[in-house]
């Protein structure tokens, strides 16, 4: 996804990710900053406040200080999506002490620990979206329970916590903003499920994937791909609707290129290699 962007366009979507990053930090201390990943750094410009003009300023980095970075501050969206990531990267950790069995539990046990008081704090900010999280993850959860097939039934269950991050306080954005959301939410999850294919496969673990079509995968791969496009469009389609200001061209990018680049990588089973040096090149550049 990374790769698909210009060199301004990396440095503007750095600046989102350190700026999210500092946000972090004061809000919630330097532990909660270690779970931060690049994809919040896409949410926070979706959901950015400013359009047109976003204060960006020289900060130092609290892991490497001695470098100075260009760092988005001042936006409501940066806080919002501060709060939201705490809440969802602990979700993620309680899920993947539920997943993991043995030794592979003592890791996600141990940062679901260090992340808890950072959670209680967001949650208590942000109570109407921790309440949502929550539903939808213990549906999930029944539909992963019930070895589910139907592909739909759990997408949309994820969507709906992606589409629960427009909401500020409880109320609802517009409804360009909820589509791009939802179908961002359920492409991710679809996507998800076929890049974890062979690992749930042999931890026995439920992909509602291999429930639909256990080993008809090249079937599955056409029809995979047709409704992932199918949210993609929508996507495109809302996105249109959206002023994003300054952002609109790291964003345009990342929807249009990037995210079909992403879906071509993981369909040919290329993505976890790709992700890995994209990655570990956007870090050091």
């Amino acid at each position: 996804m990374l790769d698909a962007l210009e060199e301004e366009e990396k440095q503007i979507y750095k600046a989102s990710y350190c700026g999210l990053c500092h946000q972090i930090g004061r809000r919630y201390g330097f532990v909660a900053q270690l779970f931060l990943s690049y994809d919040f750094a896409f949410l926070a410009m979706i959901l950015a406040k400013n359009k047109q003009k976003p204060c960006i300023t020289c900060k130092r980095c609290r892991v490497n200080p001695f470098r100075k970075l260009d760092t988005w501050e001042n936006d409501e969206g940066l806080v919002l999506c501060a709060d939201e990531s705490i809440i969802l990267t602990y979700f993620k950790l309680k899920d993947s002490v539920a997943d993991e069995k043995g030794f592979k539990k003592i890791l996600p046990w141990l940062a679901k620990i260090m992340l808890f008081p950072s959670y209680k704090k967001a949650a208590k900010v942000r109570p109407s979206f921790a309440e949502k999280v929550q539903i939808n993850l213990d549906n999930l959860a029944r539909i992963e329970k019930a070895n589910s097939p139907s592909i739909d039934q759990a997408a949309d269950t994820f969507a709906l916590i992606v589409q629960a991050t427009s909401d500020q306080e409880g109320q609802a954005g517009n409804e360009a903003l909820n589509q791009l959301l939802y179908h961002i939410g359920r492409w991710l999850y679809i996507i998800d499920a076929w890049d974890d294919l062979d690992e749930d496969r042999e931890k026995k673990s439920y992909n509602p994937i291999l429930q639909r079509y256990t080993d008809e995968l090249e079937t599955a791969r056409i029809d995979i791909k047709e409704t992932l496009n199918s949210s993609l469009g929508i996507v495109n389609g809302a996105y249109a609707w959206l002023d994003s200001g300054t952002w609109h061209t790291v964003l345009n990018n990342v929807i249009t290129l990037g995210l079909p680049a992403v879906q071509d990588s993981v369909l040919t089973g290329q993505w976890k290699k790709e992700r890995n040096r994209i990655i570990r090149r956007f870090g050091n550049e």
